[in-house]
């Protein structure tokens, strides 16, 4: 009977987000809640899988969109500097 609840819980939470290009579908995301909030939000989104140092972000820096960098929030001294 739980794996019943979980699994209507589950699909309660579960969102389908659909990618449109050029007028035509072209991927569909199922996926939480709080990730479809954010996508519908219409973020900025940057591929950071570079490893050049100006892609390196956290949870909580700021995007420089002038100088396309990302900046720590952070004191330097939890930096470690």
């Amino acid at each position: 009977m739980s794996e019943d609840i979980e699994s209507v819980t589950q699909e309660l939470n579960t969102k389908r987000i659909a990618f449109i290009l050029n007028n035509t579908v072209v991927d569909i995301l199922e996926t939480n809640e709080s990730l479809a909030t954010t996508i519908l939000s219409q973020p900025i989104i940057v591929d950071i899988t570079s490893t050049d140092e100006n892609t390196t972000a956290e949870i909580g820096y700021t995007y420089d969109q002038t100088n396309k960098v990302f900046i720590s929030n952070k004191p330097e001294s939890l930096l470690g500097l």
